[in-house]
């Protein structure tokens, strides 16, 4: 098979297979010098293109305004192409790790963050996922855009699925669907539409894309969209989730109610309530029912070990990492106290009877959480610094395990934990200026004192 391209940048797999007469594009993965990108390909009509030359040239005109928007970098996938050929218009998006959520969702037996979500600590990070693609249609609509087409195919996540949903999908939103169709409407394969565009008169709004926005949290949590054949049973089906509290359910049946009136459709009103349901999920994941897990990083070669040996005095050897794991337990029993530093990144001292212990964020294997907190070091030499948050244990238990362990059974760990930073909130670090420029801030703070001064 002849390689395909274009542009500069080879086409390795088609993901989701486009319809050219509905204006629904071809979904590729791509390569260009050793980095990975997703392509949508729309292609040419046959004949004269310059009305949809026009159109594209006032889209593109629109999404580069839209790209320097405050925030977008962090909701949006990144444009880094849009261009056109002979036989196609096309956008070309950041790749790397990031997955496209259909692709996810129709398999996803392979992904454990969409399974058993009964455990509140799986469904935290979706709903996390689904504010960040709320707040990127807000920006949408503010800028006087409409998506037209937020399906499963328009958000991308990372493999984690650690709540880092951005959204795209609106490269070409299409004023023109295709050969067949009117100019206000949009091609699309979703199985469903908002109520509204049913009519002869129907045109997209805001309000049809937040009813799309309804489709996907109930798809991501569950909902068998493909094998419902009515709009009518869908209200059945989300009250059949039975894996979700009452206030989520409500949340995605109030952004899918028939009636456009009592429907959610303004952007603030919605991430105000998906917030509320990401505090509450938050709130009993940081409960006292679940354990702080500490995940120790022992062995002869590192100096944990070597100094818990010399401090056990011999109890507890440098090469019994389960007979150091226990000494300490022992030395982290009690109310014990722990200071959280946000310097140079944050993380946590547990002040223990005899030793300090150092506790990082959890990373590895592409997995970064506070679920479980890392601990490879001591506290060389005990101090206190101005800026230390400090807390105490209390009431709450430390589960103190052996690396090895935590890292062959992360899910089950991480559903039983608490969040480290839910628990105790480290503080962002105060700026402060480099030397040189607090020197020029006190010349001109004493300059502009000395003439107030002088003046009166």
């Amino acid at each position: 098979m002849a390689e395909q391209r274009v542009g500069r940048y080879r086409l390795i797999r088609r993901i989701v297979g486009g319809d050219a007469k509905r204006g629904v594009p071809d979904l590729w993965q791509a390569e260009d010098a050793g980095d990975l990108y997703y392509v949508k390909l729309w292609n040419k009509p046959v004949g004269d293109s310059s009305a949809i030359q026009a159109l594209w040239n006032r889209e593109v005109r629109g999404l580069m305004r839209l790209q320097g928007y405050p925030g977008a970098s962090e909701l949006f996938v990144k444009l880094r192409d849009l261009d056109a050929d002979d036989k196609h218009f096309f956008a070309v998006l950041d790749g790397g790790t990031r997955l496209v959520l259909s692709d996810v969702l129709q398999n996803r037996s392979r992904y454990h963050w969409l399974l058993n979500l009964s455990e509140v600590g799986r469904r935290r990070p979706l709903w996390e996922g689904l504010l960040r693609i709320s707040e990127a249609l807000t920006i949408l609509h503010r800028e006087g855009t409409l998506h037209r087409s937020l399906s499963p195919m328009s958000v991308f996540v990372s493999p984690d699925g650690q709540g880092e949903f951005r959204l795209s999908g609106f490269e070409w939103s299409l004023r023109i669907a295709g050969l067949d169709a009117g100019a206000s409407k949009v091609g699309r394969k979703t199985p469903f539409a908002a109520p509204e565009l049913d009519r002869p008169d129907g045109e997209y709004s805001t309000a049809t894309d937040w009813y799309d926005f309804g489709l996907v949290a109930a798809e991501v949590f569950g909902a068998p969209l493909k094998s419902i054949r009515k709009r009518a049973a869908l209200p059945t089906i989300i009250q059949g989730l039975t894996n979700l509290r009452e206030s989520e359910r409500d949340v995605i049946l109030r952004l899918l109610d028939e009636n456009q009136e009592q429907r959610l459709v303004d952007g603030e009103e919605i991430e105000q309530r998906i917030r509320h349901i990401v505090r509450d999920l938050g709130s009993v994941t940081s409960s006292f029912s679940r354990d702080l897990v500490v995940a120790l990083r022992l062995g002869s070669d590192r100096d944990i070990a070597r100094t818990i040996d010399v401090v056990s005095e011999g109890a507890a050897s440098a090469h019994d990492p389960v007979a150091q794991r226990d000494w300490i337990r022992r030395d982290l029993r009690g109310d014990i106290r722990i200071v959280a530093r946000s310097f140079p990144a944050p993380y946590y001292v547990l002040k223990g009877e005899k030793l300090e212990y150092r506790v990082r964020i959890w990373s590895v294997d592409s997995l970064s959480t506070w679920d479980i907190g890392y601990c490879e070091g001591i506290e060389q030499v005990p101090r206190l610094n101005s800026d230390d948050q400090l807390f105490s244990l209390g009431q709450r238990k430390l589960d103190i395990q052996l690396y090895p362990h935590v890292r062959k059974n992360i899910h089950s760990v991480r559903d039983r934990a608490a969040q480290w930073d839910k628990v105790f909130p480290i503080k962002a670090e105060k700026l402060t200026l480099p030397s040189h420029l607090r020197t020029v801030h006190e010349f001109f703070r004493f300059r502009c004192k000395f003439s107030y001064r002088h003046r009166n």
